[in-house]
Parts: structure tokens; C-alpha cells; sequence
């Protein structure tokens, strides 16, 4: 038997139960849990409530007591065609996401906890961030904007959650 045939009848079986997964019954819904590696994709083609809102994360440093330029975080690397196939970027991207969405949303009246999980993620990407651009001493800051659909315009963004300073290397001010 030729090793071709294997091949595509692997990926007709990974197809098959990739369009399976997409249906919205408890059965399918209980397995999807067993699905450790993420190889079988989640297509909300037609959300019920679709994502209207992006979040933009900003951080600036500090050095002297003088705030610097706001730096925007780049998503974690851009896209490439072979993220049709296997997008290993697409949990550290919703990360991120979820992160700067929890951050913005608990933070409406009160001040979110500087040991949150979510505060705490956010703050450890934009201090590897800032670490890369060659930036070891000094504080840094950061910020989530929210962004909606109608917001087109830069000047309409909102200026959700801005952080405490935070000394990099580790250690507070």
C-alpha cells in the first residue's frame, strides 16, 4: 500500500471530525475537552454574539521620574500561510486577548489587583517586550485601549485600564 493513501486518509479523518466538532450538541461538546494538543478546530463562522471589540495594548517606560513614549505590543508574531495548517501562535494571541479583556472589564470602579493573573500576564509580556528592545533598567507602564467596530478612528479610541509603574527586572518600585 502506498504511504500517499495513509496520508490523505488521515487528513480526511481529521477533516471529518473537525466538521463534526462544529456542531453545537453536548455529546461533541464533551469530547472537544479531550482535545489536549488543539487539533481539532473551533470555525464560529456565524457567532451569536460575535467580537466587536479589540483591545490595543501600549506600554512606556520610564527613567528619572519621566514618563517615555507609548510603544504599542505587537500581536506575538504576524501571520504566515502556514498558520492555515497548524497556527502555533493562536493560544499566546488569545492570551493576550483574554488578558487585556478581563483587565478592561473588572477594572470599571475599582482598582484590578496587581497579583491578578490577568494584570500579571499582560505585565509579563510588555516587560519581555521592552526587555527585546534593549531596554534592561528603568520602570515600566502599560495600558489597554479598547477599540469597537464603530470606532474607525485612532483619535475614537478609549483609553480602558492604565497600569501602576512597575521597576523591570523583576522587582516593584
Amino acid at each position: 500500500m502506498d504511504g500517499g493513501w495513509f496520508v490523505a486518509g488521515a487528513f480526511a479523518l481529521w477533516f471529518a471530525v473537525a466538521l463534526i466538532a462544529q456542531l453545537r450538541v453536548p455529546a461533541v461538546s464533551v469530547r472537544r475537552r479531550f482535545d489536549v494538543l488543539g487539533l481539532v478546530p473551533s470555525w464560529n463562522l456565524f457567532a451569536p454574539r460575535p467580537i466587536i471589540t479589540d483591545y490595543l495594548v501600549w506600554y512606556r517606560l520610564w527613567s528619572d521620574g519621566a514618563p517615555g513614549d507609548w510603544v504599542r505590543v505587537p500581536i506575538p508574531r504576524p501571520r504566515r500561510w502556514t498558520d492555515a495548517v497548524l497556527n502555533t501562535s493562536r493560544r499566546s494571541r488569545k492570551a493576550l486577548w483574554t488578558a487585556a479583556h478581563t483587565i478592561s472589564w473588572s477594572s470599571g470602579d475599582v482598582r484590578v489587583p496587581v497579583l491578578d493573573p490577568s494584570y500579571l500576564l499582560v505585565l509579563g509580556v510588555v516587560s519581555r517586550h521592552a526587555e527585546r528592545a534593549g531596554t534592561a533598567s528603568g520602570e515600566i507602564q502599560y495600558r489597554v485601549d479598547c477599540v469597537r467596530a464603530a470606532l474607525a478612528d485612532d483619535s475614537e479610541r478609549l483609553r480602558w485600564f492604565l497600569s501602576e509603574r512597575h521597576a523591570l527586572g523583576g522587582t516593584d518600585a
